[in-house]
Parts: structure tokens; C-alpha cells; sequence
């Protein structure tokens, strides 16, 4: 059945390729982003690519106004109407010495990755709560599974928006709203630019991350980790005792 679903972060690589899976499966979609240029021009290539509906949408995580009036533009871009489903898929990372140094990047770091993400998302819980019905889809990553000391400051605002969309889940689980966390492990996106090898078995490429939310979507999964081994990898690591660990240089 053909609905609508708002893409945040619309710009990133992995919101790219989930656009372009959902449209391919005949959903219309609201790409939000920062860049009103690069979210219209994404939107019409869509349009034409898959003879499906996507309306641009103007929105700047670290605008308030934005983060607050997300809601009513994304029902004024569907005629009025709540959108089926929303994937939050944008947030920062900055170098962990780099937010160690300069406190503003850590505030920064907390507030896009969790303080709006949990506005945002909360507004659209207790919307797809009234209404009976809605799907949700957080990004968030294994980097929240336990706190490293090579990048602790993104992980705890990852971690905080695992334990949030957990939250979420538990209280709309009888309300028809669907609420659905994705972990990546390393993907091949301009983010991780320099990190990793994109050729390396533990980076995922956007497109197997869109599969795996949109798999998530259909069979109503809570928790995803993608690439799948992650979860095995990440449940290794949360497991090390702490005398272990502390020896580690991850």
C-alpha cells in the first residue's frame, strides 16, 4: 500500500539510500534537510526516477524552531495529513580529540544526536499514539553499546537515543506504533571518510543498511543491527570484564 514516510537528515548517505528503497517500493516521501537546494533537487530526481511523490522540506537540527515545528511542516508537505512513518537518520560526529578540546562540539555532539532526535521523535510518538497507528525509525549505532575511549562523546549521545527509542518502544507497544532501532556498525558514507576501509567485511555500504530498515519496517523488528554481526561483536565487547577492558585500545 503506498504511503508516506519523512526522511530527517535527508542529505546523508544513508538517508539517501533509504529514500531511494522506499521509493522504489512506491511510498511517497518528505525529505528533510539542511540544504533546501539539495533536498529539492534529491526530491525531484526521485519523482522522476520512480513516479512517486517527495515533497523538500527546509530542516536544521540545530534550529529550535525547527526541531519544534517539524510536525506541522511535514503534515502541511502531506495535505494536512500525518505522514505514515519517520526515519530519523541525521546526526554529527566530530573527532573524539577535537570534541575533547573544543566544548561546543561536545554540546554540539549531544544536542543533534539526542536533545532534538528526542523532541522530534517525541512529538511524532504522541501523534501516531493518538492516531493509532505509525511507524518510527531511529539510526542510531553500536558506538552506544558501551563507551570507548576513542569516540565516548558520540557514543553517549548514541546511547541515550537507543535507551530512548527502548523507551518509546515499550510505551507504544499497545498503541499501534511501531518503533524500530538501527544500529550500523562502520558505514561507507563521508562521515567515516578515513576511519575504515569501505572494502572492509565490517563496513556496510548505505544500500544494505536500507534493506535491513526497510526488512525491519515489514516484519515489525525492534532492534537491528547492520551488518548482523555487529550484534555478535558489540555483545563481545559489552561483555569484557572491566579489568579487561580497560587494557583494550578501542
Amino acid at each position: 500500500m503506498r504511503q508516506t514516510y519523512l526522511i530527517l537528515g535527508a542529505t546523508s548517505g544513508i538517508a539517501k539510500a533509504i529514500a531511494r528503497a522506499l521509493a522504489r517500493h512506491g511510498h511517497d516521501l518528505i525529505l528533510a534537510g539542511r540544504s533546501a537546494e539539495e533536498v529539492a533537487l534529491s526530491a525531484a530526481d526521485l519523482e522522476a526516477r520512480f513516479q512517486i511523490r517527495a515533497r523538500p522540506l527546509e530542516f536544521d537540527a540545530t534550529r529550535a524552531d525547527h526541531v519544534l515545528g517539524v510536525l506541522a511542516a511535514a503534515m502541511e508537505c502531506n495535505d494536512g495529513d500525518l505522514p505514515e512513518g519517520v526515519v530519523l537518520a541525521y546526526g554529527v560526529m566530530f573527532p573524539q580529540s577535537e570534541s575533547e578540546a573544543n566544548l561546543e562540539c561536545l554540546a554540539q555532539t549531544i544536542e543533534v544526536n539526542f536533545g532534538s532526535a528526542a523532541r522530534v521523535l517525541q512529538a511524532f510518538g504522541s501523534a501516531f499514539a493518538q492516531r493509532g497507528s505509525g511507524v518510527i525509525v531511529g539510526i542510531s549505532s553500536v558506538a552506544g553499546d558501551r563507551g570507548r575511549g576513542s569516540n565516548y562523546h558520540y557514543g553517549a549521545s548514541k546511547a541515550a537515543l537507543t535507551v530512548f527509542l527502548d523507551g518509546m518502544r515499550h510505551r507504544l507497544r499497545a498503541s499501534g506504533v511501531h518503533v524500530c532501532t538501527v544500529l550500523p556498525g562502520f558505514v561507507a558514507t563521508p562521515m567515516t571518510y578515513g576511519i575504515v576501509d569501505p572494502a572492509s567485511p565490517l563496513c556496510a555500504q548505505p544500500e544494505q543498511v536500507a534493506r535491513d530498515v526497510l526488512k525491519a519496517i515489514d516484519r515489525k523488528r525492534g532492534r537491528v543491527y547492520t551488518i548482523w554481526w555487529w550484534r555478535w561483536i558489540m555483545t563481545v565487547i559489552r561483555h569484557l570484564p572491566e579489568a579487561v577492558f580497560l587494557r583494550t585500545n578501542l
